[in-house]
């Protein structure tokens, strides 16, 4: 945790580079199998490129929940453990 504070970057910087990493590498290893297997199959190229795009933005979104949508399950789950459930709210912002 230190070296978050001692590095001259704002947390949307680290939140985008997070989202870069968490996002391309997937991605491109998933269009360099989907290109390999496209034509090996013999797809057609219209289809290939429309399958790259949609995955692109699929992945973006898979990408997205899981780092914004972490800290959330994570503070609901520290509520449900140290405190009552009437006080947990599950979609709090």
């Amino acid at each position: 945790m230190w070296l978050l504070r001692t590095l001259p970057l704002s947390g949307i910087q680290i939140a985008l580079g997070k989202i870069w990493i968490h996002w391309l590498l997937p991605f491109f290893v998933a269009v360099v199998l989907e290109i390999g297997i496209g034509i090996f199959l013999n797809w057609s190229w219209l289809w290939m490129c429309a399958g790259i795009v949609t995955f692109a933005f699929i992945s973006l979104g898979m990408a997205s929940i899981g780092l914004w949508g972490e800290p959330l399950v994570q503070n609901t789950i520290r509520k449900i453990l140290n405190s009552d459930w009437k006080q947990v709210q599950v979609f709090s912002c």
